[in-house]
């Protein structure tokens, strides 16, 4: 009865994509192929999805694989789950439960929200992206090893960082390559380009290929094989291509996750270093900034900007928020006087914990807070090799506090590693640590 159902939900779904996109035969052979990984093989899926996640912000031919690809791997999954009849979850009921507070007090808030279709959109992207994120993180608990997801983010990211180092010296754009990405791609720094790849901007960019650098350490130092200098190779093109996004947010994360990942111990006084660091950069201010011109510290500035307009949403509406995703339509309304001089002004909190507080309320902000704590106190115990993944988490919430992420896959799927890596082998199965 399950393949029977598989095999009408494939055939229904490729004479939809036939239709709307006939010139792409391309994506008919990509749906066929998905149905049958996701039945078959889940992981295999998973490593197919990881290596078409850059185009995931370009429109090819209209089709999304964010969107379509997300409620396939879950619909497949729960089928999956059902007919092989094992447990359903592998992942600690704490964590489950968290995360679902966390949805929860979100979702209590999206009926104050300024746009509510808007807001409705995004939470239900929100839902499919906590959904994919347990489903990876159980689906890999079955795995040996990371080698096929560093396999799958590492290979693909070396020809994006190579391209993007090509966009930043030559000034080409994606679009000049026959790819039509969402919006204007790149941003202009003393006459060069930032690199950004088929990304939307170079910030995401940057970290998609900090998940790669990780993954290739993972693979240089963990990976049994005579082509390691390869890897190096392949290392060395994806630190250019992070280099030339220009991200220092980047920058700061990749700097946390290394140092956390070889002095595990050092955590409390690491964490008391991102506290004060980010308080002396949000701090600094400069004038020239609330001029006509787009002057170097703009981007501080802006974010300091959006730092007070946010904790004064916060003082208002400390429990439910101002709604879901309504951040950027109540900026001005809260924002200080000095900061409405800005002549670029800011439509994102611009960072993840500021905008679920100010959005969602303090009970979701101190739930993700949770959430966080105990996906790290799972993998406070793993393995030297295990822990990378935990501490590129790590980094990628540093990341967080100077970027909007609650809606990237770049935070969902490292999350679901970093919950892996708090899984240990016990006699051919995978218990908790």
């Amino acid at each position: 009865m399950l393949n029977r159902i598989l095999c009408i939900f494939s055939a229904i779904l490729t004479g939809i994509i036939t239709f709307l996109y006939p010139y792409h035969i391309s994506l008919v052979l990509l749906a066929i192929l998905c149905i049958y990984l996701l039945y078959h093989k889940p992981v295999y899926f998973l490593y197919l999805s990881f290596i078409l996640f850059p185009l995931e912000e370009v429109k090819y031919g209209g089709f999304s694989f964010s969107k379509y690809g997300g409620v396939l791997f879950l619909t497949a999954y729960i089928i999956f789950k059902i007919r092989s009849r094992e447990r359903f979850l592998e992942i600690p009921s704490s964590i489950i439960l968290t995360l679902s507070l966390f949805i929860a007090f979100t979702m209590f808030s999206l009926q104050l929200s300024y746009n509510l279709d808007y807001s409705a959109i995004g939470f239900i992207r929100l839902l499919i992206m906590a959904g994919f994120a347990i489903a990876t993180a159980d689906i890999l608990s079955r795995t040996r090893d990371f080698k096929g997801v560093a396999l799958s983010w590492f290979i693909p990211a070396i020809f994006w960082a190579a391209l993007g180092v090509f966009q930043s010296k030559t000034g080409n754009t994606i679009a000049s390559l026959g790819f039509d990405p969402n919006w204007e791609t790149f941003i202009e720094i003393e006459d060069s380009l930032r690199a950004s790849g088929p990304f939307s901007h170079p910030n995401y960019f940057a970290l998609y290929l900090l998940v790669a650098f990780a993954s290739g350490i993972y693979l240089s130092v963990f990976l049994k094989t005579k082509l390691k200098y390869i890897i190096l190779l392949g290392l060395i093109v994806i630190l250019a291509g992070i280099y030339y996004s220009m991200a220092r947010s980047v920058f700061y994360g990749m700097a946390v996750f290394l140092v956390l990942w070889l002095y595990r111990k050092i955590w409390p006084l690491l964490l008391i270093g991102v506290i004060i660091g980010y308080t002396i950069i949000m701090t600094l201010d400069i004038d020239e900034a609330y001029s006509g011109e787009k002057p170097r510290g703009y981007s501080r500035v802006s974010r300091k900007a959006a730092l007070i307009s946010g904790f004064n949403m916060i003082k208002s509406n400390p429990i439910r928020g101002v709604g879901w995703l309504s951040f950027k339509d109540y900026y001005l309304k809260y924002s200080s006087a000095k900061s409405r001089l800005l002549r670029w002004g800011t439509i994102m909190g611009h960072n993840m914990f500021l905008e679920t507080a100010s959005e969602s309320g303090i009970p979701a902000l101190l739930s993700l807070i949770v959430l966080l704590g105990l996906i790290f106190h799972y993998s406070g115990k793993a393995s030297f090799e295990n822990w990378l993944w935990a501490s590129l988490l790590a980094g990628i919430l540093v990341f967080g506090l100077f970027n909007p992420l609650i809606l990237k896959k770049t935070f969902w799927i490292p999350m679901a590693l970093a919950i892996r890596s708090g899984l240990k082998k016990e006699n051919n199965t995978y218990a908790f640590c």
